[in-house]
């Protein structure tokens, strides 16, 4: 009765099954590393896009820079540099005077003229004895309305290429207001008196922004009549 006890533990089949659910569970094991593997895949992912979100901004940060970096400025603030030194600008436009007579100024060619003006900036002008002095105030603001104007026509003339700047010497009363100008050029210029006159006058005629209005007909009231190496003023 003993021996059909003993054979009967081995053969039982429950210690055969019991490693069987072990490799399922290894297999879950290794199977459930997947889908943490994906969502661990997915963590960066979401990382990536936080990273292209917050990308955008900075390069919305980085345009408003590169807008605001302009070199144009430093150009403007040579010349108000230059004219708002003691003296003014000599006749080259760039160059500080260092002294009323300008002793230190380059040398120019000079052309002297007169222009009959009805006009500046739009509005009608006359002559007051308060544009005689030349330090007065209404002196000095039309005076600058008047070179600003023609300094803009010239720039834009057919002798813009040696052309330096215009500068009021006297304002003298006639039926509106009679401006003596000089108009500085290159001193090694070719251009003479009948090119720089007719320069002007048809850019008054073609120039769509009219700054300055001379009295008609404009060719009997613009007249340059002498020119020389000088910056000194022969009025």
């Amino acid at each position: 009765a003993r021996v059909p006890h003993t054979p009967a533990r081995p053969t039982s089949p429950i210690p055969s099954t019991a490693p069987a659910p072990t490799p399922s569970s290894s297999s879950s094991s290794s199977s459930s590393p997947l889908p943490f593997e994906d969502s661990g895949s997915g963590e960066p992912s979401g990382d990536d896009d936080s990273e292209g979100s917050a990308s955008p901004e900075a390069s919305g940060d980085e345009s408003p820079e590169l807008t605001t970096t302009a070199p144009p400025p430093p150009a403007p603030e040579d010349r108000s540099s230059c004219d708002n030194s003691a003296f003014g600008c000599c006749p080259d436009g760039r160059t500080a005077a260092s002294d009323s007579d300008g002793s230190n100024c380059p040398p120019t060619m000079k052309f002297s003229g007169f222009l009959h003006l009805e006009e500046v900036e739009g509005q009608e002008v006359f002559y007051t004895p308060e544009m005689e002095d030349p330090k007065s105030e209404l002196f000095g603001e039309t005076a600058r309305s008047i070179e600003s104007a023609l300094n803009d026509l010239f720039r834009r003339s057919d002798v813009q290429k040696d052309f330096k700047s215009v500068q009021v010497r006297r304002l003298a009363p006639s039926n509106s207001i009679l401006a003596f100008v000089e108009a500085h050029f290159d001193p090694d210029t070719r251009y003479t008196v009948e090119d720089v006159e007719n320069a002007l006058l048809k850019q008054l005629r073609v120039s769509k922004k009219k700054a300055i209005s001379v009295k008609k007909p404009e060719l009997d009231n613009i007249r340059f009549n002498n020119f020389g190496l000088s910056t000194l003023p022969y009025f």
